[in-house]
């Protein structure tokens, strides 16, 4: 990974984007003003490479061939999101209760999906990225029944993922709404059209415990969702 390239992501989309890279150690950016949140100590790392060297040391698996997409910003308290809103590539790395980041990294580290980078789709706003927060479907739902919605936060990751220098990379869309937005003919032509003729697309189910899977159970169903791609791993 080229550091210039990683300082420019972190730059210009370390609010929404991040790596399927965990240091498995709990970290609390902010103790006083949001004693909840903790977030793997990977974040940490992410904000404190400075250099190549480093980067080749500390974070020597990043990858730019590999993608994975979820919808949309979850939901959290104001004292959280002011926090978070001040690290870079502190997205899928919460450690709280709450959340599931967890399963994906068990899943990541199960599957080969490790060094991955990793966004969300919806995120742009008038040219420019602006967090959509919502725990509830409705809202997201309605929005993406809009094609010129859609269409905006397709355009706004072909320049994530020009600016990542991203080669015909394999897309994996955290469940159906991201794999439907991103599949569709008009989107998988921009996407091949920015990134290479042999840029994929493929889908695994999202990381979320409401699936009602265990976590054994869960890792298995991305491994068998995987098995077509697994020259892309």
């Amino acid at each position: 990974m080229d550091y210039r390239i990683f300082d420019l992501m972190r730059t210009r989309y370390g609010l929404c984007g991040s790596w399927t890279v965990w240091n498995e150690s709990p970290w609390s950016p902010d103790p006083t003003r949001a004693p909840q949140l903790k977030l793997d100590s990977a974040v940490r790392t992410f904000g404190e490479v400075q250099s190549q060297q480093q980067l080749n040391t500390e974070l020597p698996s990043l990858r730019t061939d590999l993608v994975l997409v979820a919808l949309n910003f979850a939901e959290r308290a104001a004292d959280i999101t002011a926090v978070t809103d001040r690290l870079s590539f502190a997205s899928f790395h919460e450690e709280c209760g709450h959340t599931s980041d967890r399963r994906l990294r068990d899943a990541c580290k199960a599957n080969a999906l490790e060094g991955a980078y990793i966004t969300d789709l919806v995120k742009m706003q008038d040219g420019r990225v602006a967090p959509f927060r919502s725990s509830k479907s409705m809202p997201i739902n309605k929005l993406l029944r809009d094609t010129s919605f859609v269409s905006e936060q397709v355009e706004g990751l072909c320049e994530e993922l020009q600016t990542l220098g991203s080669q015909n990379p394999l897309i994996i869309g955290l469940g159906a709404q991201v794999y439907k937005a991103l599949h569709a003919p008009t989107s998988l032509d921009r996407l091949r059209a920015t990134c290479g003729n042999g840029t994929q697309v493929a889908r695994i189910t999202h990381y979320s415990s409401v699936t009602g899977m265990t976590l054994p159970q869960y890792i298995s169903r991305v491994g068998q969702e995987l098995a077509d791609f697994r020259d892309y791993l």
